[in-house]
């Protein structure tokens, strides 16, 4: 085949992909997760600009195990809302199945609330936990909106979700940034529950009449079967979540000063924000991967591998970008972070491996292989908490990034041989369980 034969095909593939993908509303969903976790991800940033590292370092590390205390407190709900709305095809079933998942998250998260201010000051530098303690309820208000808005995405109505978190999302970090100018770390905590309290309220409009607090659902949706797949759901994103920020509660744990997790975690948060990408991409995969593995398994290999195509060559120009910007990092947010460039260097070879294991993740859960998915976790968890102590103590930040890549590429490699092992029974070309 001549090489213009070639370079035909793939123009043609990658023709037909972006025309599927903007039928299936990625491009809205991509818009919508920009604008909520992006902006969010903007905002620190600019909160990185206005205070040094030491300020920043607080804000980081409270913020890391708020995200570990959202996912722990959604109990597994806002993904549910996406598998199991998806599943449904009558609205009314989908009203009372929906407000039974909003219930189980307010009554995890106040749990979980009040477990992560007795525990809380194990995982952050000790200036921190007094800000933790006043942040952690805004993970009810979080929980409870992010379940509502998943149920547009359970229903592919992308274009609704993005307009709505598209306005809130500017709206709120606008407000936040203007309230750290004006009250420093104080303004940081009072923006944060304004924006999750506007997010909420949204969400409250959108789904005015689509929600029922009563009423009975099919038994595959009890309170018995949803809890049990939720929690475990939640415990596996624990642990993932878990891995992701590692690096921070090592840091807090072993008990570095607060500018060395300011240095890390603003390297770990670009590595977090050039994530949307391939996040939105397996969030608009999702449904789509749940109604091709209800008709075919094959069809929903076949599926994930094109995805997975496309979404390595996406993350490694986006690697390879940040590889060459990161010694900018001194000249945008200030000469006390010029130690955070070899760092961001090194993280940023995550970025592709986070893409793979995402992507896997999507395709055991819409198999049911949610367990497994959680033994994978822990075990990158235990091994990341046996050798990154040693090396932050050993080699300081550097050490922690390099520990921390070896880490995600332990758990690509395990997410990637996982998903072989359960479609290999399949007989599918290329497809084995070595």
């Amino acid at each position: 085949m001549s090489k213009i034969k070639i370079v035909n095909k793939y123009a043609l593939e990658a023709h037909g992909l972006a025309s599927r993908v903007y039928a299936a509303g990625l491009l809205h969903l991509l818009l919508s997760i920009f604008f909520v976790q992006g902006m969010v991800y903007l905002v620190q940033f600019v909160i990185a600009r206005l205070i040094d590292p030491v300020g920043f370092g607080i804000v980081r590390s409270v913020e890391a195990v708020i995200g570990i205390a959202v996912v722990l407190g959604s109990a597994g709900m806002p993904t549910l809302a996406v598998k199991a709305i998806a599943e449904v095809s009558d609205p009314a079933v989908r009203k009372r199945l929906l407000g039974r998942l909003v219930r189980i998250t307010a009554v995890v998260s106040v749990t979980v609330a009040v477990f992560m201010t007795l525990i809380g000051q194990w995982f952050v530098v000790p200036e921190a936990y007094p800000y933790l303690k006043a942040m952690i309820w805004v993970i009810a208000l979080t929980t409870a909106s992010r379940t509502i808005m998943n149920y547009f995405q359970g229903i592919s109505q992308f274009q609704k979700m993005s307009v709505m978190n598209a306005c809130l999302a500017a709206i709120s970090c606008a407000a936040l940034a203007a309230m750290v100018v004006v009250s420093g770390l104080r303004g940081w905590l009072a923006g944060r529950y304004l924006g999750e309290v506007l997010f909420l309220a949204g969400g409250a409009a959108l789904i005015w009449g689509k929600i029922q607090f009563s009423g009975e659902v099919p038994a595959a949706y009890s309170f018995r079967r949803l809890v049990p797949m939720g929690v475990t759901i939640s415990l596996s994103l624990v642990v993932r979540v878990t891995i992701d920020n590692i690096g921070l509660f090592v840091l807090g744990y072993t008990r570095q000063s607060p500018e060395a997790a300011g240095l890390f975690g603003l390297s770990l948060l670009i590595i977090t924000g050039a994530g949307i990408l391939h996040g939105g991409i397996v969030s608009v995969t999702l449904p789509r991967m749940v109604e091709k593995m209800q008709v075919s398994r094959p069809d929903a290999w076949r599926f994930y591998m094109r995805v997975l195509k496309w979404m390595l060559a996406l993350t490694l120009l986006i690697a390879v970008t940040v590889i060459v910007a990161s010694p900018s990092i001194s000249f945008i947010f200030g000469g006390n972070y010029a130690p955070a460039a070899p760092v961001l260097a090194i993280l940023s070879l995550c970025i592709p491996l986070r893409a793979v294991t995402a992507l896997a993740g999507a395709l055991l859960l819409t198999s049911d292989r949610v367990n497994a998915t959680l033994w994978i976790n822990l075990v990158c968890l235990v091994f990341s908490v046996l050798i990154l102590p040693i090396a932050v103590k050993r080699y300081g930040i550097n050490g922690l990034a390099w520990g921390a890549l070896v880490v995600e590429g332990l758990c690509a490699s395990l997410y990637v041989l996982a998903t072989r092992r359960f479609f290999a029974e399949d007989g599918l070309p290329g497809v084995s369980a070595a």
